[in-house]
C-alpha cells in the first residue's frame, strides 16, 4: 500500500480534528462539572446554614417560653419532630425514647441538648461546604478539611455508641 501526499494530509487533518473535538469536549465537561460543584456546594452551605439558624431560633423560643408552660411543650414537640431529620439525632435511642414521652422538664432538657447538637452539626456542615465551595470557585478539587481549618463536630457530652440505634431497629411510634 502506497501513501500519497493527499492521503497523509487527509489523515493528519482528520487526526487534528479528532484531537480538537476531544479537547473541546473535555474543556466543556470540566467547566460543567465545576459549575455543578459550585452550585451544589453553595446550595448545601446555604441549606445547612438555614438548618442551623432554624434550630437556634427554636432553642431561643423554648428558653423564652420557660419550662413547664404549654408553649414550651408545643415547642418541645416541634423540636423532637425536627430532630428526626437531623443526622446526629435521627438514630439516637435517647431522642427516640423521649420523643413520645409526656411533657416534663427532663424532656425539654433532652430536646434542648439535641437541638443544640443538631445546630452545631449543621454549622459544621455549612462551614465544610463553604470551604469546598471556595475550592471549587478557585478551580481546584475540594480538599480534605482538617481540624485546623474547621472545628470538628462532637456528639453531646455523655453520648456513647450504645445510644446509637441499629439499622432496622424498631422506633417508638
Amino acid at each position: 500500500m502506497r501513501f500519497t501526499r493527499r492521503s497523509l494530509t487527509g489523515a493528519v487533518i482528520g487526526a487534528l480534528i479528532v484531537v480538537c473535538v476531544y479537547v473541546m469536549v473535555r474543556v466543556y465537561v470540566s467547566r460543567e462539572i465545576r459549575r455543578w460543584q459550585i452550585t451544589y456546594y453553595g446550595n448545601e452551605a446555604r441549606g445547612w446554614h438555614e438548618v442551623d439558624m432554624r434550630f437556634r431560633g427554636e432553642i431561643e423560643k423554648l428558653r423564652k417560653a420557660g419550662v413547664g408552660t404549654q408553649m414550651a411543650a408545643e415547642i418541645t414537640d416541634q423540636l423532637f419532630d425536627s430532630l428526626r431529620f437531623t443526622p446526629p439525632a435521627n438514630m439516637s435511642r435517647e431522642v427516640d425514647r423521649w420523643r413520645r414521652s409526656p411533657p416534663s422538664p427532663e424532656r425539654t432538657k433532652v430536646a434542648l441538648k439535641w437541638a443544640a447538637t443538631a445546630s452545631e452539626h449543621a454549622a459544621y456542615m455549612a462551614e465544610l461546604n463553604a470551604h469546598w465551595l471556595s475550592d471549587s470557585q478557585m478551580g481546584v478539587s475540594p480538599h480534605h478539611i482538617t481540624g485546623a481549618e474547621v472545628k470538628q463536630f462532637r456528639m453531646p457530652e455523655g453520648w456513647n455508641e450504645s445510644d446509637l440505634m441499629e439499622p432496622g431497629e424498631q422506633r417508638n411510634p
